[in-house]
C-alpha cells in the first residue's frame, strides 16, 4: 500500500505543473454551470406519505379559482373602530384597488348580507363608510368617532352580519351599552381585526398554496403578490399596523438565509487566521483561502450539473461542512509534509512525497467513511435531506482533492523556489501577519461573492489568485535573485510536544477515565432521549422578522386556528353520506379539548365543504325555487334537516352551483367561484370528493398538532366506516399545512433513527476492511457513539429541538468523529509498529496527529462559534451545535480514544519502520 501510495504522489510531484493547470481549467469550466444552470426550484422537505399525496390530490381536484391571503390590521392605541384608523384603512384599500399590477389579479365579489359588490377586499371600513353615506353622515371623511361606533353597531345588527365582520374581530374586543346619537347601542372597542384579500388563482400560477419550504414558481408568485399587497395595505401606517399572515415563507427563508452570508465570511476569516497561527505560514493561508473559493465553484458547479435543487441546506449548511472537513484535510496533509521536511528530507519534493504517502491512508479512509456517513442520508425519504447527503459527499470529495492534495502540492512548489529566510526583523514579521490577515479577509469575501453573486465572485477569485499568490511569489523569487531575504517561512509542522504528553498522561489514568466516561455517556444517552422533534418558526426566522411578528399578532388576537384539511371521497350525492359528515362535525364541535378553533360566538371554526353548499341552498327559498326551476328536480325536505330527501335533489344543487353558485334573496350566497374548492365530481359522475377545513389552535407548538391528530384520527376512522356502511367505498384522509409539518418532523426523526445506525455500521465495516483489524475498527468507532450521545444530550439540556436542519448535524457528527478517530488510530498504530511501546506511540501520535487534530478543531470551533451570532436562528443554532460537536469529537479522539487503544494493544519490541522515501516518518 505504501509503495502504491508513494508512486501516486511521485506522479503528482512530477506532473505538478500540468495538474495545477488542469485544476484551474476545470474551475473555469465549472463556472459555466454555476452561472447558467442555477436551480430554479427549492428542494422539497416533504417525505413520501399519505398526507402529502392527499395534498397533491386536493390541488388537482379541489382547487379554488380564488387565491385568498389572510391579513390582520391592529390599532396601536387599542381601538380600530374610530374615524382615523378606519379612514386610513379605507384609503389603503382604495390604493390597492387602484394599483394597475395588483388590481389586474384581484377579483370582484358580492356581499350578499351588505348588498354591494367589492373588488379584492372588504373590511369593516368599507361597510362603515357605505352605511354613513347611505344614512346622511357623508362617509368616514366627515364622521365623528361616535358616528363610526353607531355605524358598526348597525352593521353588526344586520341578520347574519357577524358571519362576515364580527367573527373577524380580535378576541380582545370589548362591548358595553352606550347611548350614541340618541340610540342605545353595543359600543365596541376592537383592537384588531382580520380580513382576506381575494385574487385570481390562475393569474398567479394556479394550484394550491401551502405554508412551508420547498416551493415552485406558482407559490413564489403568490408570495411576491402578497408582498405587493402588504406594501399597499400598509401605506404610511399612521394609525394602523397591517400584517400579512404567513404570506411569504419561502421569500423570508431566502432573505434570512442571505443574512448568514457575512457570518460564513467571518467563519472563513477566523479559520484561515488559525491556519496562519498554527502553521506560521502566509503561503499556507493564501493557498487555503484560494482552495476554499475554488471548492465553492466546484461544489456549486457539480451540484448544478447533477441537478440538485436549491435549499438553505445545500446553499449554506453544505458549504459550512465543507469548510470544516476541508481545513481538516489541509492541516493533516500540510502538517505531515512539514514533518517530513523537518525530519531531513533531501528536498521539498521528497518531503511532499514522504509526507503525503504517510498521511494518505488516513486521509483516504476518512474520506470513504465520511462519505458513507453522509450518503446514509439517502435512506431518509425526504428530498432535501437526500440531496444534503449527496451534496455533502460531493463537497467532501472535492475538499479531499483540493485541500488534501493540491494545497500541499502547490505549497511545496512555492517553498522549493524560496529558500528558508532565517531570522526576520520585527517589522518584517508584522508585515507578514498583515498579509495573512488581508489574505484571510479577502478570501472570506470571495467565497461570499461566489455564493450570492457568482459573476463577481469569479472575477474576485481571479483577482485574489493574482494579488495574493502570483504577485507575491513573483516578487519573492525576484527578491531572492537580487540577494534579498525572501518571504519563505522556516518549515513548521505545527507539532506540539505538550499535546503528546497530555495524551499519554490521560491514557495512563485510563482506569479512572474510562469508567467516568462510561457513566457520563450513559447519563447523556438517557438525557438525549428527551430531544423533541418540534417546529417553531422562531427556530428558523429571527423574532423581529415580519413573518414571525404576524404569527404573534395572530395568536394574540384571533381565536381560530391554522387550517387542517379533512379530505373525503364518497358518494356525496347520497343524503345519508351528508348526514354522516354532519354527525362527525357535531361530534368534533362537542370536543372540549380546546385544540380546535372557535369563532367569536363559540361555534366550531369549520368549512363544511359540500355540506355547506347543500345547506345554504336548502336554507334559501330563492335558491330552492331557482334550482328546481332550472333542473326540474323538486328539493323536498320533509324532516327539516336542511338536506334534500333524494339523491336527485342533492345532485341538482351541485350541478346548478357549479355553474351559477347559490342564489339568495339579496344576491348570491355562494358565488360560482366558491364551489370548485368544496365539491369535485368526475366527468362520468362515478367519483366525488369534498373537503372539510378545521382550525387547529396553538400550532406554533408542534406537540399541539400531534395531540390534535391523535384526537382526530379515531374520529376520522369512525367517519370512514360510517360512510362505507351507508353508501359503499369511501376514503377519508387528514392533511393541511400543520399536519404536513407534523408528518415532516416525524419523518425527520425516523430518518435520523435509520441513517445514524447505518452510518455507524458502514464506518465500522470500512474501517475494519481498510485497517484489516476488527479490534482497531471497533475502537475507532466508539468515539462516534460518544459524540452522538453527548451532542444530543446537550441539545436536550439546552432545549434545542430536532428538525430538518439540526438533524443533519447527526451525519456531520459521525463524519467528524470517525475522521478524528481514524487519524489518531492509524498514527498510533504506525508509531506502535515503529517503537513497540504504547506510551511512546501515544505521545508521538499526540504530538503529531494530535496537534493537527487540535489545530483543525480549534479553527472549526472558532469559526462556527462566530456563526452562532448569525441573526437567523437556524444558522445560529447550527453554528453553536457544530462548534459543540467538534469540541466533543476532539475530546473523544484525544482524551478517550488513547485509553481505549491502550486497552486493546500491548507493548512489543519491533524494528523501526522506514518510509519508502527514505525519511523516517510514520505512515497513517
Amino acid at each position: 500500500m505504501d509503495v502504491k501510495s508513494e508512486r501516486v504522489f511521485q506522479w503528482f510531484e512530477a506532473n505538478s505543473t500540468e495538474i495545477l493547470a488542469g485544476v484551474l481549467a476545470l474551475t473555469v469550466l465549472l463556472l459555466a454551470p454555476v452561472l447558467f444552470l442555477a436551480p430554479d426550484k427549492e428542494a422539497s422537505t416533504d417525505p413520501q406519505h399519505e398526507v402529502f399525496d392527499t395534498l397533491e390530490t386536493i390541488d388537482e381536484r379541489l382547487v379554488s379559482p380564488i387565491f385568498e391571503s389572510f391579513w390582520i390590521v391592529e390599532a396601536p392605541d387599542g381601538d380600530l373602530l374610530r374615524r382615523e384608523p378606519l379612514l386610513e384603512l379605507l384609503g389603503n384599500e382604495q390604493s390597492l384597488r387602484a394599483d394597475p399590477e395588483v388590481a389586474a389579479k384581484l377579483i370582484r365579489f358580492e356581499s350578499a348580507r351588505y348588498g354591494d359588490t367589492y373588488f379584492g377586499v372588504y373590511t369593516i371600513a368599507d361597510g362603515v363608510d357605505k352605511w354613513l353615506r347611505d344614512n346622511g353622515f357623508g362617509g368616514l371623511e366627515n364622521a365623528t368617532d361616535d358616528q363610526v361606533k353607531l355605524a358598526a353597531a348597525e352593521l353588526l345588527a344586520i341578520e347574519g352580519g357577524t358571519d362576515e365582520l364580527g367573527d373577524n374581530f380580535s378576541t380582545q374586543t370589548t362591548t358595553e351599552r352606550r347611548v350614541v346619537e340618541g340610540q342605545e347601542i353595543d359600543y365596541l372597542t376592537v383592537p384588531a381585526l382580520a380580513f382576506p384579500v381575494l385574487a385570481d388563482n390562475e393569474a398567479l400560477g394556479g394550484g394550491g398554496f401551502a405554508v412551508g419550504l420547498g416551493a415552485g414558481e406558482a407559490t413564489i408568485n403568490k408570495e411576491e403578490f402578497g408582498r405587493d399587497v402588504r406594501e399597499l395595505l400598509r401605506g404610511d401606517e399612521n394609525a394602523i399596523k397591517v400584517h400579512g399572515v404567513a404570506i411569504d415563507t419561502n421569500l423570508t427563508s431566502q432573505e434570512e438565509g442571505a443574512t448568514a452570508g457575512p457570518f460564513i465570511t467571518f467563519t472563513i476569516i477566523a479559520v484561515l487566521m488559525v491556519v496562519g497561527v498554527v502553521l506560521r505560514s502566509y503561503w499556507a493561508v493564501a493557498l487555503a483561502g484560494a482552495a476554499l473559493a475554488i471548492l465553492m465553484v466546484w461544489l456549486k458547479g457539480i451540484t448544478n450539473l447533477v441537478g440538485l435543487d436549491n435549499s438553505l441546506i445545500i446553499s449554506f449548511i453544505v458549504p459550512i461542512a465543507m469548510i470544516s472537513f476541508g481545513i481538516d484535510f489541509a492541516f493533516h496533509a500540510i502538517g505531515r509534509y512539514r514533518e517530513a521536511s523537518e525530519a531531513g528530507a533531501e528536498s521539498q519534493r521528497r518531503a511532499f512525497v514522504a509526507g503525503l504517502t504517510a498521511v494518505s491512508g488516513a486521509l483516504l479512509l476518512a474520506l470513504v467513511s465520511d462519505s458513507l456517513a453522509f450518503l446514509s442520508n439517502v435512506t431518509a425519504g425526504i428530498p432535501a435531506v437526500i440531496q444534503f447527503g449527496i451534496g455533502a459527499t460531493i463537497a467532501l470529495v472535492c475538499a479531499y482533492f483540493v485541500l488534501g492534495i493540491m494545497t500541499p502540492l502547490v505549497l511545496m512548489r512555492i517553498e522549493e523556489r524560496l529558500p528558508p529566510s532565517g531570522n526576520r526583523s520585527r517589522m518584517r514579521t508584522l508585515g507578514r501577519w498583515a498579509l495573512i490577515a488581508a489574505a484571510a479577509t479577502v478570501a472570506g469575501f470571495v467565497v461570499l461573492f461566489l455564493i450570492f453573486f457568482p459573476v463577481a465572485g469569479a472575477i474576485a477569485l481571479l483577482a485574489y489568485i493574482a494579488i495574493f499568490l502570483v504577485a507575491p511569489f513573483w516578487m519573492e523569487v525576484r527578491r531572492g535573485r537580487t540577494g534579498e531575504t525572501p518571504m519563505r517561512e522556516a518549515a513548521h509542522g505545527g507539532t506540539w510536544p505538550w499535546m503528546g504528553r497530555l495524551v499519554g498522561g490521560v491514557a495512563g489514568m485510563r482506569k479512572a477515565v474510562l469508567p467516568v466516561i462510561a457513566i457520563v455517556t450513559v447519563l447523556a444517552t438517557w438525557q438525549a432521549t428527551g430531544v423533541k422533534a418540534a417546529f417553531d418558526v422562531r427556530g428558523f426566522f429571527s423574532s423581529g422578522n415580519e413573518f414571525v411578528v404576524s404569527l404573534d399578532v395572530l395568536d394574540e388576537h384571533i381565536s381560530g386556528g391554522e387550517p387542517a384539511i379533512i379530505y373525503i371521497e364518497a358518494d356525496l350525492g347520497d343524503p345519508a353520506v351528508l348526514r354522516a359528515i354532519d354527525s362527525f362535525i357535531a361530534e368534533l364541535d362537542a370536543s372540549q379539548s380546546g385544540r380546535f378553533g372557535r369563532l367569536a360566538n363559540g361555534d366550531l371554526q369549520v368549512d363544511r365543504g359540500a355540506l355547506l353548499i347543500v345547506r345554504d341552498a336548502m336554507r334559501s327559498p330563492t335558491a330552492i325555487a331557482t334550482i328546481s326551476g332550472a333542473t326540474g328536480v323538486e328539493l323536498a325536505d320533509p324532516d327539516g334537516d336542511l338536506l334534500p330527501e333524494s339523491r336527485a335533489g342533492v345532485m341538482a344543487i351541485y350541478t346548478y352551483a357549479l355553474r351559477g353558485g347559490i342564489p339568495g334573496e339579496d344576491g348570491q350566497i355562494l358565488a360560482p367561484t366558491d364551489i370548485p374548492s368544496r365539491i369535485w365530481i368526475s366527468e362520468d359522475g362515478s367519483e366525488m370528493a369534498t373537503k372539510l377545513v378545521v382550525g387547529l389552535t396553538g400550532t406554533r407548538e408542534q406537540t399541539n398538532v400531534t395531540k390534535a391528530r391523535d384526537e382526530l384520527e379515531p374520529l376520522l376512522a369512525e367517519l370512514e366506516a360510517n360512510l362505507e356502511s351507508v353508501s359503499g367505498p369511501a376514503y377519508v384522509s387528514l392533511t393541511g399545512s400543520p399536519i404536513a409539518r407534523d408528518e415532516g418532523l416525524s419523518a425527520t426523526v425516523r430518518a435520523l433513527l435509520t441513517s445514524l445506525p447505518i452510518a455507524v455500521v458502514l464506518c465500522l465495516v470500512v474501517a475494519a476492511v481498510f485497517m484489516r483489524s476488527i479490534r482497531y475498527a471497533v475502537v475507532s468507532t466508539i468515539p462516534i457513539l460518544l459524540v452522538v450521545a453527548w451532542l444530543y444530550a446537550f441539545m436536550a439540556i439546552a432545549d434545542f429541538n430536532l428538525n430538518i436542519a439540526t438533524a443533519t448535524i447527526g451525519a456531520i457528527s459521525i463524519g467528524v468523529g470517525i475522521d478524528y478517530a481514524i487519524h489518531f488510530t492509524m498514527r498510533y498504530r504506525e508509531e506502535l509498529e515503529r517503537t513497540g511501546m504504547r506510551v511512546q506511540a501515544l505521545e508521538m501520535a499526540g504530538a503529531g496527529t494530535g496537534s493537527a487534530l487540535m489545530a483543525s478543531a480549534a479553527s472549526s470551533i472558532i469559526g462556527f462559534a462566530i456563526m452562532a451570532f448569525a441573526p437567523m436562528p437556524m444558522f445560529a443554532t447550527y453554528g453553536l451545535l457544530t462548534a459543540v460537536m467538534i469540541f466533543f469529537s476532539a475530546a473523544a479522539a484525544l482524551l478517550v480514544l488513547p485509553s481505549l487503544l491502550m486497552l486493546v494493544t500491548r507493548d512489543e519490541e519491533l524494528e523501526t519502520a522506514t518510509a519508502p522515501s527514505g525519511v523516517a516518518v510514520a505512515t497513517e
